[in-house]
């Protein structure tokens, strides 16, 4: 195993950018992520590819030296060009870059656009070492990105997302000391031509758009509206053919219902779930008793001035709280019950200032745990990373953040779909897989391997797609109660 040397308390470390113009927004949050780490040492930053690493940098930055001289163990390439032989010898881990289909990510326009063009489910960023311990070239980690609705914003999506990617694993070498392995991936799959064909697809693309815009339109004409979310209840374990026979209950007019969570008190099992009023365009949260296969609505229990969704609701010592989604808010309240289960008191806040979605709390062998969903990049999208965080429960008044944070980079991962829970020896975390350009394509049961303030790791254990019930096209979050499971499932028109 190669490692930095017991003589390095910090990572150096080496950027390379673009030598003209100014900085982009996502190589500016890297070199931020960067210089306010303290395990990074950020030596200087280059423009161009040609620069030496012992000459005079093109560009500085506020309080970076402006050269230095020998070995540094990680050159962060983000320009535009492969680096010289020259750059890639004094690193000894090597120039890391960020790559797509063999290209560097963000070099092309039309590049950018071929995933989609193959209709391939996601776009897969890697990160490629070269030089130094790396060798001439080594694959080191991979993450997913679902597909963006617009192919014009695709490219600028992907590289913001993968600034976390970069970041994680700068992490992880910095505190193993160790070269990351080469990730379990399939092949790079090669780049298509750039040829008046692709900007012809390009068109196509467009015009498909507007075509789908239109035939939303007719369809609220008749009534319908798109991208409905239902419930669907089931007994017994919630394996796949359980899915398949699981009885829908489908929301009322002008309404959709997703993310239910349930809790059983005095021998009912109650559903909280978001309740989200088209004609309001955002969400409230509501509450039923099951019967069956049936939902009998007791009515609404939290609606503000903004989006609610998630309600996360758990017992702590007698008490029952609630946690929902409030990201549009840039906090996290929890709630508590005090007549449960339609009035409820604000209890604590948390994490002012910052976007999070899907939030679950959870103790292990003594030690609570708060995982979430954070967006650290223009797009607001809550789909790439999970945080995690060791915190003192409910009360949320002591919040350690995980060293390797974002712990899970890649849309078809990272995202949470329901609460997390321990069975016999596993601790199994349901999470969203957000793939094919569509928002909660399916759902996986992921074991966690590793959770401690030193390492996290966790692998696929089982996956459910929008196949278990037909007409769906997309499912994104399953709970379990009392012998029952609910779970929700998306319909193009409903």
């Amino acid at each position: 195993m190669t490692t930095l040397g017991p003589r390095l308390s910090k990572l150096r470390i080496g950027v390379i950018v673009d030598a003209e113009g100014p900085l982009n927004s996502w190589d500016a949050r890297f070199i931020r992520n960067l210089r306010a780490d303290p395990r990074f040492d950020l030596v200087s930053v280059y423009g161009g590819a040609r620069a030496h690493v012992a000459r005079k940098p093109a560009l500085e930055l506020d309080g970076i030296p402006r050269g230095y001289t020998g070995i540094v163990d990680v050159i962060v390439n983000l320009g535009r060009n492969l680096p010289t032989s020259e750059i890639s010898e004094v690193a000894r881990f090597g120039v890391w870059s960020l790559e797509q289909c063999d290209r560097l990510l963000g070099r092309a326009d039309v590049a950018a656009y071929r995933d989609s063009f193959k209709r391939r489910p996601v776009i897969a960023v890697d990160i490629i070492a070269r030089g130094g311990m790396a060798g001439d070239r080594r694959a080191i980690a991979r993450a997913q990105f679902n597909r963006d609705a617009y192919l014009q914003d695709q490219q600028a999506a992907a590289c913001e997302k993968a600034v976390a990617l970069m970041v994680h694993h700068l992490k992880r070498l910095a505190i193993t000391g160790a070269f990351p392995e080469e990730p379990e991936a399939g092949p790079i799959v090669p780049p298509v031509s750039e040829s008046v064909a692709s900007f012809a697809r390009v068109g196509f693309a467009k015009i498909g758009g507007i075509a789908r815009g239109i035939g939303k339109r007719v369809q609220r004409t008749f009534g319908k509206q798109p991208m409905r979310w239902s419930l669907f209840v089931g007994h017994g374990s919630p394996g796949r053919e359980a899915l398949q026979q699981a009885a829908e209950i489908k929301p009322a007019q002008g309404e959709f219902w997703a993310d239910p969570f349930l809790i059983e008190r005095r021998g009912k099992t109650y559903v909280f779930y978001e309740n989200y009023v088209y004609a309001e365009q955002r969400g409230k949260i509501s509450v039923g008793v099951l019967d069956g296969n049936r939902l009998d609505v007791l009515g609404d229990v939290l609606k503000l001035d903004t989006h609610l969704s998630f309600p996360f609701v758990f017992e702590h010592n007698a008490d029952v709280f609630m946690m929902p989604e409030m990201s549009e808010r840039r906090r996290l309240d929890v709630y508590r019950a005090v007549n449960f289960p339609r009035t409820w008191t604000l209890h604590a806040t948390a994490f002012n200032g910052r976007s999070l979605a899907d939030p679950v709390l959870f103790e292990d062998r003594g030690q609570w745990w708060l995982f979430a969903n954070i967006s650290e990049t223009p797009f607001e999208d809550h789909c790439n990373e999970l945080h995690v965080f060791a915190v003192d429960g409910p009360a949320l008044k002591r919040i350690v953040p995980h060293p390797l944070n974002p712990v899970v980079v890649g849309s078809d991962t990272a995202r949470n779909g329901g609460r997390i829970v321990r069975s016999g020896d596993k601790l199994l975390r349901l999470s969203q897989r957000n793939t094919d350009g569509v928002y909660g394509r399916g759902l996986q049961v992921m074991d966690i391997t590793r959770l401690d303030m030193e390492g996290y790791d966790e692998r696929l254990v089982e996956q459910f797609d929008h196949t278990v019930q037909r007409g769906l096209i997309g499912l994104h979050h399953l709970d379990c109660c009392a012998g029952a499971f609910i779970f929700d499932g998306c319909r193009k028109f409903g």
